[in-house]
């Protein structure tokens, strides 16, 4: 089964960066939990200012109303601390995981932690 990588690259206004990651953690990745499709995110801090954002979807268009839906969270605050914005979406040519991953997965708490359905 294919699977759909969005990746998102933001700037955003300096001091503001913790602000935009735990707002991510704990607002958009609950509206992305309630898509259909979801499988999984992630957000990697690249330096004072930047980060690349990764969701991944099953179906290419799952992947388009994510970034739709991450539009429609940042519109919804007028304050939006990002400066700058490129997204893609792609196919995923193979996901490779450790052999100790529920060991991984059970040590996370908080809004990242998995939930069963």
């Amino acid at each position: 089964m294919q699977q759909y990588l969005c990746v998102e690259n933001l700037t955003v206004k300096p001091a503001r960066l913790d602000e935009l990651l735990r707002r991510t953690e704990t607002e958009l990745t609950a509206r992305y939990r309630a898509m259909q499709g979801y499988i999984a995110s992630t957000v990697a801090k690249l330096g004072d200012t930047t980060v690349i954002s990764l969701s991944i979807w099953q179906t290419h268009g799952q992947a388009e109303q994510a970034i739709h839906t991450r539009n429609v969270w940042m519109n919804e605050d007028a304050g939006t601390p990002i400066t700058a914005l490129q997204d893609q979406i792609g196919t995923a040519s193979f996901l490779a995981l450790t052999d100790d991953l529920s060991l991984r997965i059970a040590a996370l708490t908080g809004p990242f932690a998995p939930t069963h359905r």
